[in-house]
């Protein structure tokens, strides 16, 4: 009976499709290329999709790894994989192959779905059926033969919103990354709390331009698909004013303000910029000049809402409208409805004066549910009831908080997490150095980048190039450092230990940059 009584109460990711399906059937969902999926079109899709998992011997709890181009197939994927309560690996194909190779051992996927031009990427997974579904002779057609099996009859697979639906890979202290393994309810209640914050409506149409594979991308679009919105997805390959051409064509009201869409900006003409529909844009806040994204409401005539978020809180967990942006530089918003937070003390318990500097805790129902396969980091980052962020902030009068730094040392580049460690081992590997040491410095276009400071050994030369070319073969390419600067002794404390803050604070110069 008790059991009886808790379905009462389930709710899935597959619950939202097939409400919109029923609702909202000839509605456009996902838009890639030509292509437009309606929503009735998507649930009887993914039915097709889950029905040939299944087939495959994928069952509740398998892992299926997704190493595919943004678009409609990950989507698919990852819906119908939610439907038997199997996981989605979302995989970086930024990463190295040997990254890469890591994780998928971890995961241990029962399934890899590739795109052809990731070939190589994932050679070195043993034991796993690697499915490739574009860009292979016949993939496609399999692809949409599978899918073209679905109709609209219920999946009834026993899956609940507290089971798993997908795994987002994070870098922790150590250098390795981490998968935070996110529910159904968690991701269903964390669009929703977007979308309602954002005041997304159905009549919106998203324009998706930030990687899937990352919170920041998927989140956007699951908060479209939140209130039955469209998602328009920009190829990986398309030239830099795709963006802002796709944008006209679908007459876009929502967008990210990553890297693609501030490019295409820069490259397009003023009048297909006035041409610009949007009405809402999401951006970053406490970290950058916030004059700097003004132009969203000068030029485009767009609101621009700000907001600070991680992977394993499962997207943004503040957000912050612009003029407060602009009074506040540092702050990162309120929490959005679904979230608390507060400033934790050094044992990660709520501090008595939260107006001190100290570590975000963050806790509602879109907290991962642990990191896979990693009960330690588990019980460090959850075990106090909050999720201890590792960023540092302080809580004002108006419950306002504001960001100071990065307690978890991190250098976050053009959307990309790096953790200088795994630099410093590359470079310390070249028989030129001595010693070494890397940190963030600000970046007109990355916002902060990655910066390698190098003592060499007596009489010994180490050129850029060399130095790009020790990182390429040994870490993924957002990661190499983008300037280099030598100097005679790396700043350490008594202990050891590199001091970062003095080395960021030297900056970069137009000299010390690597093409």
């Amino acid at each position: 009976m008790a059991k009886m009584m808790g379905q009462a109460r389930q709710i899935t990711f597959s619950t939202l499709i097939r409400a919109h399906a029923d609702a909202n059937a000839a509605r456009a969902a996902l838009i890639e290329g030509d292509r437009c999926l309606t929503w009735a079109e998507l649930e009887r899709r993914t039915n097709g999709l889950a029905r040939v998992l299944l087939t495959q011997g994928v069952r509740k709890g398998d892992r299926i790894a997704l190493l595919l181009n943004d678009g409609a197939q990950f989507i698919e994927m990852m819906l119908a994989a939610g439907k038997i309560g199997a996981i989605s690996m979302l995989l970086n194909w930024r990463l190295a192959p040997a990254e890469l190779s890591w994780i998928i051992r971890d995961g241990a996927p029962r399934v890899i779905f590739r795109a052809g031009r990731f070939d190589g990427l994932a050679d070195n997974a043993d034991s796993i059926v690697d499915h490739v579904i574009a860009d292979e002779a016949g993939g496609v057609d399999r692809y949409e033969r599978w899918a073209g099996e679905g109709d609209a009859a219920v999946l009834n697979t026993g899956v609940s919103g507290h089971d798993p639906l997908f795994m987002m890979f994070t870098s922790g202290t150590t250098g390795r990354p981490k998968g935070c393994l996110h529910s159904h309810a968690g991701a269903f209640l964390s669009a929703l709390s977007f979308a309602s914050r954002r005041g997304f409506v159905r009549e919106d149409v998203n324009l998706s331009t930030n990687p899937l594979f990352h919170v920041a991308g998927l989140q956007h679009v699951f908060a479209a698909m939140a209130v039955g919105a469209a998602n328009v997805f920009v190829p990986r390959d398309a030239a830099v004013t795709a963006p802002v051409e796709l944008a006209l064509r679908h007459r876009c009201t929502l967008a990210t303000l990553g890297v693609p869409l501030m490019s295409a900006l820069k490259a397009s003409d003023e009048q297909s910029i006035a041409g610009l529909e949007f009405r809402s844009i999401t951006g970053g806040a406490g970290m950058t000049d916030p004059q700097r994204f003004a132009f969203v409401r000068e030029q485009l005539g767009a609101s621009l809402v700000g907001g600070w978020g991680q992977t394993e809180a499962c997207g943004f967990g503040t957000q912050i409208d612009w003029p407060d942006m602009v009074e506040h530089p540092t702050a990162i918003g309120w929490p959005i409805p679904h979230a608390e937070m507060c400033i934790l003390d050094n044992e990660g318990n709520p501090a008595a004066d939260q107006s001190v500097e100290g570590e975000i805790g963050f806790r509602g129902p879109t907290v991962m549910l642990g990191y896979w396969n990693n009960l330690e980091a588990t019980e460090a980052a959850l075990g106090t009831g909050w999720l201890r962020t590792g960023d540092i902030a302080f809580r004002d009068c108006r419950g306002l908080f504001h960001i100071k730094g990065r307690l978890k040392e991190l250098i976050k580049t053009g959307g990309e997490n790096v953790y200088p460690a795994e630099v410093e081992e590359v470079i310390k590997t070249l028989p030129a150095v001595a010693d070494a040491a890397v940190a963030g410095v600000k970046d007109r276009r990355w916002g902060e980048a990655v910066k390698a400071f190098v003592v060499l050994k007596h009489g010994a030369s180490l050129t850029a190039e060399d130095l790009t070319a020790a990182c390429r073969a040994r870490i993924a390419g957002y990661k190499r450092p983008r300037y280099l600067e030598f100097l005679e002794v790396i700043p350490r404390d008594h202990l050891g230990k590199i001091q970062r803050v003095q080395l960021a604070a030297r900056g970069a110069t137009p000299g010390q940059a690597i093409p």
